[in-house]
């Protein structure tokens, strides 16, 4: 195409597009001119329609005439269920309402008689209360509780959305997440720890959990530390490292430290694995080697057990051995029994040799036989695979209780 008749396209484009605005301005127009007693019609006629950009145009443009005069008839004509509006619409109509007067907005939405438009809406008029004042939000949640029962995790992780979007401190939110079942509490504090590493605030995340008083329900830290573990880890794994090290003693701190090696692992699994034996020899080492190998193990047996021949032999890595012996993934059962022996700790290593030598013996019971009676196995670890076939002893020590199922660490 030569300049000239380039210059004719471009010129008629720009035409074309000067009359469409012009057009749907005039449209857009006519619609926004819609009366404060005409609400309620314009809704009507709006849902009469099929699904469509006009139709939503229309919606948009009586709800920008919605105020405290024509609110409730407007909620009147979705509030039965008997409307063809869907939940986006429900939500829409809702959502404008609590800008203006959430209070009410909230009263008459827990009132409706439709289930989906009364979850829809009073949810919407929360978070979009919770995100302009949370604390009022969260206190006509606590004094409407009763009234929330059906629903309640629903109205709680919309309370928790707008509070994330005010920016206040989460901690207010607390005895709102305590307050819930433990399924529906840990969707809602998900949401919440989601909500603020999003926005960046991954300090203020670390210091919820930091702040969390002791008596809280069973499960609710490991639910916290999990969380964050798993959504910063990926992308800042040394400054998760760093928050948790206070906590490897703890049960919840050992949860984060297991995410994170399994996390870190599936990005850099070298890195990982230096961090995790480079820790104290604790609980939480073993949890992280363990963790992280595995994580590496899985997606690729070579390159980890190229790692694990690399290492001193000297540095514990009894979580590594017992995964080898346990999955014996590309290896046969005799260098997963010979991976057992190499556990240190005594009492997992007998643990984990027997579980080796139990699987080996169903599939081969005499090169089982001969490798336990060989002389690469000593008395010690013989006596070992002997005690646990009676059921005298556990990965922790000897038994002190009736067999349970899966006792691995």
């Amino acid at each position: 195409m030569d300049a000239a008749r380039l210059k004719i396209w471009q010129g008629f484009a720009v035409m074309i597009a000067i009359v469409l605005g012009f057009l749907l301005g005039g449209l857009a127009s006519e619609r926004s001119s819609v009366q404060s007693d005409q609400v309620a019609e314009g809704i009507e006629e709006a849902l009469a329609m099929h699904p469509s950009l006009e139709r939503t145009e229309l919606l948009v443009s009586a709800l920008r005439a919605l105020d405290s005069t024509n609110a409730l008839a407007v909620a009147e004509v979705l509030s039965d269920g008997s409307s063809d509006a869907n939940q986006y619409e429900v939500r829409l109509f809702a959502g404008e309402w609590a800008t203006f007067e959430p209070e009410t907005a909230l009263k008459e939405t827990l009132a409706w008689n439709g289930t989906l438009e009364r979850l829809s809406a009073t949810a919407e008029v929360l978070r979009v209360w919770a995100g302009d004042q949370p604390v009022q939000a969260r206190q006509a949640y606590n004094s409407r509780i009763d009234e929330m029962e059906k629903g309640k995790a629903t109205f709680a992780s919309a309370l928790v959305l707008g509070w994330v979007d005010s920016g206040y401190d989460p901690d207010g939110l607390l005895p709102v997440l305590i307050s819930l079942e433990d399924w529906d509490r840990e969707k809602a504090t998900r949401l919440l720890l989601d909500g603020l590493v999003k926005r960046g605030e991954v300090e203020l995340a670390f210091a919820f959990a930091d702040s969390l008083p002791e008596e809280l329900p069973f499960g609710f830290r490991h639910v916290v530390f999990r969380k964050l573990s798993l959504v910063i880890g990926p992308s800042d794994p040394e400054r998760v490292a760093r928050w948790l090290e206070p906590y490897r003693s703890m049960r919840y701190g050992q949860s984060g430290l297991r995410i994170l090696a399994r996390t870190w692992a599936k990005k850099d699994p070298e890195a990982a694995l230096t961090w995790a034996i480079n820790q104290p020899d604790d609980r939480g080492r073993f949890l992280s080697v363990k963790f992280a190998f595995d994580s590496w193990y899985q997606e690729d047996p070579e390159a980890a057990l190229a790692w694990i021949e690399s290492i001193d032999e000297e540095i514990n890595l009894d979580g590594a051995y017992l995964m080898i012996a346990l999955e014996g993934k590309d290896a046969g059962m005799m260098d997963a029994a010979r991976s057992a022996l190499r556990i240190q700790d005594v009492w997992l290593r007998a643990d984990t040799l027997g579980q080796t030598h139990k699987k080996w013996a169903g599939l081969d019971p005499e090169a089982a036989r001969a490798w336990l009676e060989s002389d690469e196995v000593t008395e010690e670890n013989r006596q070992g695979v002997a005690a646990w076939q009676r059921g005298e002893l556990t990965a922790g020590g000897p038994r002190t209780a009736p067999p349970q199922e899966a006792e691995l660490p």
